[in-house]
């Protein structure tokens, strides 16, 4: 809820752009696959480890394409301040023109087999979860 909140509030003056990455590592030293995306993994893909790594044991061909994604992706808004497309997704700002609340609040969902742009995404499980808790 933090994050969102402080993301809202730097998309006044800034390009915010946010995602949830639900595309586990098919290999990783650091996170078993059974559990799911671990804290860190985006790292991973934007530094190109699921096609730049030489062994025998392969990345899936999804864990490359994602990698290749993130990083021209990445890349991109580096250098433009704007993402650009994820698989021919057009990956939007986290809080559109006139959009106030955490609700409104779009994420593009990292998934080579299914790039989208959601909004509201965190808004039930974590919005009214801490509200009920913090802000009282």
């Amino acid at each position: 809820l933090f994050g969102q909140q402080f993301a809202q509030l730097a998309s006044d003056s800034s390009r915010v752009y946010s995602y949830h990455l639900t595309q586990p590592l098919s290999l990783s030293s650091t996170c078993p696959h059974q559990w799911g995306v671990c804290h860190g993994t985006d790292l991973e893909y934007v530094f190109g480890k699921p096609y730049g790594e030489k062994s025998f044991w392969r990345h899936s061909w999804r864990d490359e394409r994602l990698s290749v994604d993130m990083i021209n992706s990445w890349t991109s808004f580096a250098k433009t301040g704007d993402p650009g497309e994820m698989g021919g997704v057009k990956w939007e700002k986290a809080f559109p023109s006139g959009n106030n609340g955490i609700g409104s609040h779009q994420v593009m969902v990292l998934d080579v087999e299914n790039y989208q742009m959601v909004k509201g995404y965190f808004k039930d499980p974590c919005e009214d979860f801490w509200k009920a808790r913090i802000f009282v």
